[in-house]
């Protein structure tokens, strides 16, 4: 199994997928379809908010990114003769400013709270690079990628730089030397990954071969067993629904371990042998005997998620 697994994913806006970035509440992709090259913002179900139209006469549209103010935009040189520019945005697509870019075939672009970072693949005694730049497009530094593999998506996060290894199905950590710190392993769906977002909680990833954008996350069960062994709480009983951990506990305070959503004890307060299972209209059921089980009239009680109200922890 890999390290990280697909927990969700939504179709591209229109073809030709290319880069996507976070902006603390919906995503912006970009799509080099023909004829309609455009930036779109949408929702994390895929639902489009909004887009605009990429300047006519510009290069290839590839990555995008967000500063907390604009969005940033890298084109690759492509056709000849519009060379790569970076572009910044305002949010109704509104051309604030742009710049040539150092190298030929820009890519992927970050932001790291005070430059920019893109990859460049023009190969050749350029070779596969990953670069520095302010936000005049001023070159600051660069480093080599280890191969001539096509290192299309970069992202920022947790003080490092986060690149994508399309043959090895792999996410790098990465100082901003370029030096790799780990690695983790994603689902070989992912053939050519081209953008990569982080949401505070998920990666993103945009595939081009596709025109997916996939949202990848840990297993579940890794997170229990750490969860259990933290905790040290008794589990009565547990169950999964639409990518989430449910587990009925004892316990007399409500929280919440890692990925899993916890029914507190107090759900079935004076109840005994508590279950859990989940209905396929989207309900989550406890289940428990209503007085001693060794009685001849104990019987089963049923507990529906949207009967718990504030004692019900986690989402309904």
């Amino acid at each position: 199994m890999p390290d990280l697994i697909i927990k969700d994913s939504f179709n591209s806006p229109d073809s030709k997928l290319r880069g996507i970035c976070w902006d603390g509440a919906n995503f912006w992709v970009v799509c080099d379809t023909v004829g309609d090259r455009r930036i779109y913002k949408v929702a994390s179900d895929g639902t489009v908010i909004s887009s605009f139209a990429l300047p006519a006469n510009s290069g290839q549209p590839w990555g995008i990114t967000w500063d907390g103010v604009h969005l940033w935009h890298s084109t690759k040189l492509s056709p000849i003769p519009y060379p790569p520019y970076l572009f910044e945005f305002q949010t109704d697509g509104t051309v604030v400013n742009s710049h040539q870019l150092f190298y030929w075939l820009p890519r992927g672009i970050c932001w790291d709270g005070t430059y920019f970072w893109y990859t460049d693949n023009s190969g050749g005694s350029i070779a596969y690079r990953a670069l520095q730049i302010d936000g005049n497009g001023n070159h600051l530094a660069d480093w080599m990628f280890e191969d001539t593999e096509d290192y299309e998506a970069i992202e920022f996060y947790d003080s490092h730089l986060w690149t994508t290894k399309p043959s090895a199905f792999s996410l790098q950590k990465r100082l901003t030397d370029g030096t790799i710190v780990s690695t983790q392993t994603y689902p070989d769906t992912i053939i050519q990954p081209s953008g990569l977002a982080w949401d505070g909680a998920n990666w993103w990833i945009a595939n081009r071969d596709d025109d997916i954008v996939y949202k990848l996350g840990p297993p579940l069960g890794e997170d229990a067993i750490a969860m259990w062994v933290d905790s040290k709480q008794i589990p009565f009983a547990a169950a999964t629904f639409d990518g989430a951990l449910y587990i009925k506990r004892r316990s007399d305070s409500p929280a919440t371990w890692n990925n899993a959503i916890l029914i507190d004890n107090s759900s079935s307060a004076g109840y005994s042998n508590p279950g859990i299972v989940m209905t396929d209209d989207g309900r989550i059921i406890v289940t428990a005997l209503d007085g001693d089980e060794a009685t001849v009239d104990a019987a089963y009680v049923t507990f529906y998620s949207d009967d718990f109200g504030t004692t019900w922890t986690g989402p309904v």
